[in-house]
């Protein structure tokens, strides 16, 4: 996974800002993913959730060390939501492949993360009943990495998810290129799986899909 040490000091979460950071992170998977579903764990609790918290501390350090305030934060304060298709200029996720076997760009080579947000990504999502996407290459900053093959281990009733073996955690403004290889031709619904911090009380869990 990608190192933590290139933010350098970073301010800390207060005991009752690290507790809502919990209980939000909780409230998210809760909404999509069953609560006894296998591997769920796997983000809220453990290493996933140590790269969740220093992206809740590196928001904290770019939003002038706003209090968090969770799902829904008040005038003043920071919140967190999973990543909504608006992010990436989209309105759904939902995406016609015509060629499958070569790598196709899914951003702009030339995008940049929004003004005023921080993102970890943690993986890959699918909403599709049979996905078309199967690797995905993610060039964050100057850095490429390649994910290939990609099994959506965890199969929900109308949800795939893929935990990456590499953690991104991006300040605003980032350069983050993602390029897909279908196998297969079709509609997809592949995305980028992770959370997003961003001031005010824009932050709604109708954003999700």
């Amino acid at each position: 996974m990608a190192g933590v040490g290139e933010f350098g000091k970073l301010p800390s979460l207060s005991t009752d800002e690290e507790t809502v950071l919990r209980q939000s992170v909780d409230y998210l998977i809760d909404l999509i993913w069953k609560p006894r579903c296998y591997g769920r764990e796997i983000v809220t609790k453990g290493a996933i959730f140590d790269y969740i918290k220093t992206a809740c501390m590196v928001a904290k350090a770019e939003f002038d060390e706003m209090t968090f305030g969770g799902v829904d934060p008040a005038e003043g304060e920071f919140g967190i939501r999973l990543i909504p298709p608006a992010t990436f200029g989209l309105t759904t996720w939902e995406k016609d492949y015509t060629t499958a076997g070569t790598w196709t760009d899914w951003t702009a080579p030339t995008y940049t993360t929004p003004k005023d947000s921080v993102h970890v990504i943690i993986g890959a999502g699918n909403y599709a009943e049979a996905p078309k996407v199967l690797a995905y290459k993610e060039e964050v900053g100057r850095k490429t990495y390649v994910i290939k093959y990609v099994e959506y281990k965890f199969r929900l009733e109308d949800l795939k998810l893929f935990i990456s073996p590499v953690v991104h955690i991006t300040r605003p403004q980032t350069k983050l290129y993602i390029r897909v290889k279908p196998f297969y031709t079709g509609t997809d619904a592949f995305f980028p799986f992770g959370f997003e911090f961003r001031k005010g009380k824009d932050m709604a869990d109708e954003t999700l899909l």
